[in-house]
């Protein structure tokens, strides 16, 4: 007897979904279908490519890995055959911390299609407010806990702390930059993750940074806080934007990035950043170039 429509549409989730927490795309090359669709309550995504998914896969695998989740979980609720080659469900997704719910759960529609005797899941439609591409970590609405910043409190939170990295870096102030962060401090790149353990280790990396400013005579930077999400009373996800001038003229293509707030001792400071360019990709000639994060599952620890 042949698989139920739910045991495929289950398996499915299953597999993409160990491939996400372990950064192994590779594990579910094949099981997209393109153009792929991607539907939150505030935006549509449509992804032409392979790399395109790779680049959304990847992005927001890190975001939850870097966000602290320890387990990543789809329950398939409802799931019917459409045709032969085409399975329609509906599935609940739990991303959780130690057991517990780092976001409230939150439904989703689903789409499979059949092609050359692969399910491929061809479209995903999720009861979330994310509004900015890539996605790092799901957006649910809920009731704000005890003590929690609101949004326009948080935005304002992540504009400040965004103008004050971009400032310590053009005055070449590494105190203020050490007192933006929280160590240890990961910054993924394109070429993988970075984890600065010491202040030493931050100290020699910010040298570099500010010789390539130099290098390349960039007169400013600016980033623009563009969403948060919070994760309790003292974490949050925020999104911005980076533009890095020479002149009036942008010396590289802008792009979009996430950084994971920690608030101690009632100070926020970056604990991680997702998509940074560092100083390693200044040559790059399009956004595509900085944006693609190299694949590397991170190593044990760094979350």
């Amino acid at each position: 007897m042949g698989q139920s429509a739910q045991e495929i549409y289950q398996r499915t989730l299953d597999v993409v979904g160990q491939a996400l927490m372990s950064n192994g795309f590779d594990k579910v090359q094949g099981r997209f279908a393109y153009p792929h669709v991607m539907v939150t309550s505030r935006t549509r995504l449509s992804m032409e490519t392979e790399d395109d998914v790779r680049e959304i896969f990847t992005t927001f695998g890190l975001g939850l890995r870097q966000a602290g989740a320890t387990e990543y979980k789809r329950v398939a609720l409802e799931c019917e055959f459409l045709s032969e080659d085409s399975i329609a469900g509906h599935h609940v997704t739990y991303v959780r911390k130690d057991g517990e719910d780092l976001v409230a759960p939150y439904p989703s529609i689903g789409r499979l299609v059949k092609r050359d005797g692969i399910w491929m899941v061809a479209e995903t439609q999720s009861a979330i407010e994310n509004s900015h591409w890539p996605l790092f970590i799901p957006e649910v609405p809920r009731a704000p806990l005890p003590g929690e910043d609101g949004p326009a409190v948080r935005l304002r939170i992540l504009q400040d702390l965004m103008d004050t990295i971009s400032d310590a870096f053009l005055r070449g102030d590494v105190k203020t930059w050490l007192g933006t962060i929280e160590l240890p401090f990961t910054v993924v790149t394109n070429i993988g993750p970075q984890v600065f353990a010491t202040e030493e280790d931050v100290r020699a990396d910010f040298d570099q940074y500010i010789h390539e400013l130099e290098r390349n005579r960039i007169t400013d930077i600016f980033r623009t806080a563009l969403g948060t999400h919070s994760l309790g009373p003292n974490q949050m996800v925020g999104i911005y934007r980076t533009h890095i001038l020479r002149g009036t003229e942008q010396a590289l293509p802008s792009w979009q990035g996430g950084v994971v707030l920690h608030k101690r001792d009632g100070i926020w400071r970056a604990r991680s950043i997702l998509r940074g360019i560092g100083h390693h990709n200044w040559s790059a000639v399009s956004a595509g170039d900085i944006q693609t994060l190299k694949t590397n599952p991170l190593e044990e620890g760094d979350t």
